[in-house]
């Protein structure tokens, strides 16, 4: 049974996200900021999947004591006057709220209870960032040069997010190089958890020789469904040969086995 939230959830990069480097106590300030203004939105179970992203990276996981949670002083604290160069997080949140809302009415929702945080100033400036993700053109970045990692990141993803939904099937003669393009799939997603598996042991013995990445199990489909005490949870699973699967069995797979994507 594939897993929804993984929808677009690893598609929000923290590789170069600006509060990478930041100070615990800061980071965890960050977060709940973060969580107050997404859930005053209204959120469905792919925004908290998104949300949970950056708990793990900014809280480490740790659950939230109510001492914590004095939200209004730690907006004004991320939003600090005496201190200027805490006035970039007002923006950064901004994106990453975006980033996790997908959606421009949301994203609008949002903002406008951000300006109750803000000078009239402050809010003329932050305009600028929400023109600058909205914005399908070409934007000149030199007063938001410190959010314009996340502005990009948005704009790809929200992009991506309004295209139509594909689904491919991929056929072709004996050796025409089908395990060629599995193997080249496994070795992008080579740090996740794979399950290979076919009808046949020699299809499955073929996969084995031929997909040489990390963290991968292989097995027949007869196997797979006559064992009942083990949790099959993986984060890709692919289907071999399925023209030789019958849809009684295809069901059965499907609903037994957890994945993420299915190839």
């Amino acid at each position: 049974m594939i897993d929804e939230t993984i929808r677009f959830t690893t598609a929000i990069d923290f590789a170069e996200h600006p509060m990478n480097d930041a100070k615990t106590s800061l980071k965890k300030q960050y977060y709940l900021a973060l969580e107050y203004f997404v859930k005053a939105s209204g959120s469905d179970k792919y925004v908290i999947s998104r949300l949970e992203q950056y708990k793990r990276r900014f809280y480490c996981n740790k659950k939230i004591t109510n001492s914590e949670v004095k939200i209004k002083k730690i907006i004004y604290a991320l939003n600090s006057r005496k201190q200027h160069w805490r006035k970039q997080h007002r923006y950064w949140l901004m994106c990453d709220i975006a980033l996790i809302l997908m959606d421009d009415h949301l994203i609008d929702q949002t903002s406008k209870e951000m300006q109750k945080y803000m000078t009239t100033r402050q809010w003329k400036m932050f305009d600028i960032l929400l023109e600058a993700l909205k914005s399908g053109n070409k934007i000149n970045f030199n007063s938001i040069a410190f959010a314009k990692n996340l502005i990009q990141q948005y704009r790809k993803n929200s992009s991506f997010h309004k295209k139509e939904m594909r689904r491919f099937i991929v056929t072709a003669n004996m050796s025409a190089g089908k395990s060629t393009l599995i193997n080249h799939i496994s070795t992008l997603y080579s740090d996740r958890d794979k399950l290979y598996i076919a009808n046949t042991h020699p299809a499955v013995d073929n996969m084995r020789r031929k997909v040489t990445s990390a963290n991968c199990e292989f097995d027949t489909i007869a196997h797979v469904l006559s064992t009942y005490k083990k949790d099959y949870t993986f984060d890709i699973l692919f289907i071999d040969e399925c023209s030789t699967v019958s849809n009684k069995d295809m069901c059965a797979i499907l609903d037994k086995i957890k994945f993420r994507l299915l190839v």
